[in-house]
């Protein structure tokens, strides 16, 4: 018989996350009512939105890969736009297809920040026991907040519980909206600059980007594509897509991203260590890499 837990939640300096290992799970102690671990475990895998998308509606290659993933007892990344994009296909046969098919890595899942900048911050003010700077937690500990405690804990569960909130799902929604217009009109600014100013188009040109030894591999990919980027026009949906690949490629070992980000991340040409990526027309090649 499974255990009910107490959706009693420590204070944060008690909250406890493993850096590498595998899966989400809840336990209790005899001090704290609630532990939630989150673990990665390699091999690590970040699929783009569109991405899960193909591969929900391709039982054969989704199949495929999952079968793969588990096999190796890897890990499925994912992030809160993944969760606040799925959610905003329901009702309907994508999302219900989108929502099958998270729901069968059961707890081999975590989540992600999407932010760059945030990652980064925790990366530079992290002290002893803190959880991991790529984990986006706070997510996590709102979404079991709201879990019944009897259910399986899987990314189909997850969405249900942002089906069933429909106010948490909505601000998720409308902050992620906002975010994404804000953010673009910052980088509509850079690029004017660098199209109307020598001295600033110089120095983002030229400036060097620090080795990931002597900051992140979060921070140099930032660098470096942010510096590419601004001789392009990004989409409001670019910035999304630009934040997702730095995390993603900074944490995760494989990427599957769209060919434009795939390109992007490759062109960089990261140091050892980095993720191996994979654009979406590169499916099979992704699904034998991993499965090597």
């Amino acid at each position: 018989m499974q255990r009910h837990l107490p959706t009693v939640l420590p204070p944060a300096g008690h909250l406890h996350v493993k850096q590498r290992a595998h899966m989400i799970t809840l336990r209790t102690s005899a001090t704290i009512p609630l532990i939630i671990d989150m673990e990665m475990r390699s091999p690590s895998v970040y699929l783009d939105h569109c991405v899960i998308g193909d591969f929900a509606d391709n039982p054969i290659l989704g199949g495929s890969f999952r079968d793969v993933l588990q096999r190796k007892n890897g890990t499925l990344c994912l992030s809160a736009l993944h969760l606040v994009e799925s959610s905003g296909l329901c009702p309907g046969e994508a999302y219900s297809r989108i929502k099958s098919f998270l729901a069968s890595f059961g707890k081999g899942f975590i989540i992600l920040e999407f932010d760059p900048n945030i990652v980064i911050a925790k990366e530079k003010n992290r002290r002893r026991n803190d959880s991991f700077p790529a984990f986006d937690y706070e997510l996590i500990k709102e979404l079991v907040l709201k879990w019944n405690g009897l259910s399986r804990l899987d990314v189909g569960i997850l969405l249900n519980i942002l089906e069933q909130n429909p106010s948490l799902c909505e601000q998720l929604r409308t902050s992620h909206k906002l975010y994404k217009k804000r953010v673009h009109e910052m980088f509509r600014a850079v690029r004017h600059i660098y199209q109307t100013d020598a001295q600033a188009k110089n120095n983002i040109l030229t400036r060097k980007c620090l080795d990931p030894v002597q900051t992140s591999m979060t921070e140099y990919l930032y660098c470096e594509i942010r510096r590419m980027i601004c001789k392009e026009d990004l989409t409001p949906n670019d910035v999304i897509d630009f934040f997702h690949s730095i995390v993603s490629a900074s944490f995760a070992d494989f990427v599957v991203l769209d060919k434009k980000w795939a390109s992007r991340i490759r062109r960089v040409q990261p140091p050892m260590g980095s993720a191996k990526v994979f654009a979406t027309t590169e499916y099979d090649s992704f699904v034998q890499a991993l499965a090597a």
